[in-house]
């Protein structure tokens, strides 16, 4: 059974993971740090069918104690069409336009801050491209410990002639309460290939590099820890309770593509495992002219299926 779910409010704000707040470590080893000229960081996420917002703030020293917000810059947006607006301040260093990003629309944004050189950036929307559930199952294999990871199979279609980049959240929702679950697919060639680490991220990034059909087809392991186990005598049971997996397939700009592959990849050897050697300096990617942040976009959908209940006896 499959139906449509509308996800608005369970998706977090477009900013949110956009803001750059940068911690210590566990174990101080100096509070010596290196002078740093401030540079403003300008953020958007453009996507299809909701109104343009942007953050300003300044990038600053490391120890700097709160995030400096700008409420007093002057951002001109405008798209392919020739229509332009002057953006309205918020507040909180935000500033949003009447403007609704539109698919396969490009936009472009002035910033001018006194002070600092005049700041420009730039996207295309790409157009929405439609996921379809196709099948779900409890019993997809087994995860290292012998328990049944859930499994879901989808497809979409891609268009072989141009660079196309996608991302995919997948969502369970059970109890009118949806929370991120940690999809992968180790035998995967297309995600294999972007070199993150399985079933690290809460959603996946990879670009159409390695598709050769127009149809594509994908598979999903999910590590979402949402079972329970029963036992009655000499039997057990691994127990599925009923819920609803949400997919959403983003067709984003190669700008946000490489963006999220560098915040990753940033956040990976910002924590490392002691046992795998000495963190790797990798910084985030930006697309601001005289400045650093990200304006990006993408364009997305949604599909849906209910998952009834369903013991599974364990071996």
């Amino acid at each position: 059974m499959r139906r449509s779910y509308h996800l608005s409010r369970l998706k977090p704000p477009a900013l949110l993971f956009l803001l750059l707040l940068i911690s210590a470590c566990s174990k101080l080893i100096s509070d010596d740090f290196p002078e740093f000229e401030a540079v403003p960081a300008v953020n958007s996420i453009l996507v299809a069918g909701e109104p343009i917002s942007f953050h300003v703030s300044l990038a600053e020293k490391i120890d700097t104690t709160n995030l400096t917000l700008i409420n007093d810059a002057v951002l001109l947006i405008s798209d392919s069409e020739g229509i332009n607006e002057t953006m309205t301040p918020r507040g909180d260093g935000f500033y949003t336009s009447e403007m609704i990003v539109l698919p396969g629309k490009s936009y472009e944004c002035s910033i001018q801050l006194e002070g600092y050189a005049d700041m420009n950036a730039r996207d295309s929307v790409p157009i929405i491209t439609e996921v379809l559930i196709t099948g779900q199952t409890n019993q997809s294999r087994f995860d290292e410990e012998g328990i049944f990871m859930e499994g879901i199979e989808f497809e979409f279609k891609d268009n072989p002639a141009t660079d196309d980049y996608y991302e995919l959240a997948l969502y369970r929702r059970e109890h009118e309460y949806a929370s991120n679950t940690y999809p992968f697919n180790e035998t995967c060639d297309i995600l294999l290939n972007e070199g993150l680490e399985p079933y690290s991220t809460e959603t996946l990034v990879f670009s159409d590099q390695l598709m050769e059909d127009s149809l594509i087809t994908m598979n999903l392991d999910i590590f979402s820890g949402s079972w329970a186990s029963s036992c009655w005598g000499d039997s057990c049971f691994q127990i599925f309770d009923e819920h609803t997996l949400i997919l959403e397939l983003r067709h984003v700009s190669q700008e946000y593509y490489q963006y999220k592959k560098h915040f990753y990849l940033y956040e990976k050897n910002r924590y490392p495992y002691f046992v795998e050697g000495t963190a790797t300096a990798f910084s985030l990617y930006s697309n601001i002219e005289n400045g650093t942040g990200i304006m990006a976009s993408y364009a997305y959908s949604i599909d849906s299926i209910f998952v009834e209940e369903e013991k599974i006896p364990m071996k």
